[in-house]
């Protein structure tokens, strides 16, 4: 009986591995490298500002409890020291445990007036204690 228990641990143990290792690469894990995704051509950076919504996301532990994420990206008339626009972002999302929101400030400077992509910086969070309404 023992031995019997003791084979079925192993074939299951074995079944289950396999299951995992053929969803790895469908799975991201938050470890590793990003991939490398190309600029976008023809970039217009006015098409891209106003309201984002998250719609999915990798694996982030910091990020586990946070959802409904919403980024706006905003025209500032502020210039960087080599004279490139200045976008401000907003990041909010709102804790699904507690609910509480939060909102994160931040900047994003363009490679060139005409690129894709974007140095970004963004300060801490800022903690809005009040409770979403349903």
């Amino acid at each position: 009986m023992y031995h019997q228990f003791m084979e079925l641990r192993v074939v299951w143990f074995v079944v289950v591995s396999l299951w995992l290792a053929r969803l790895s690469p469908v799975l991201a894990s938050g470890f590793g490298k990003c991939p490398n995704y190309p600029s976008m051509p023809k970039f217009n950076m006015t098409k891209f500002l106003g309201k984002w919504y998250e719609v999915e996301r990798s694996f982030y532990l910091p990020e586990l409890a946070s959802g409904c994420t919403t980024l706006t990206f905003e025209n500032t008339t502020f210039r960087d020291e080599a004279g490139r626009s200045q976008l401000e972002i907003s990041i909010k999302s709102v804790n699904q445990w507690t609910g509480n929101p939060s909102i994160s400030i931040g900047e994003a400077v363009p490679e060139s007036e005409t690129s894709s992509i974007m140095n970004v910086q963004v300060g801490g969070r800022k903690l809005n204690k009040q409770k979403r309404r349903e």
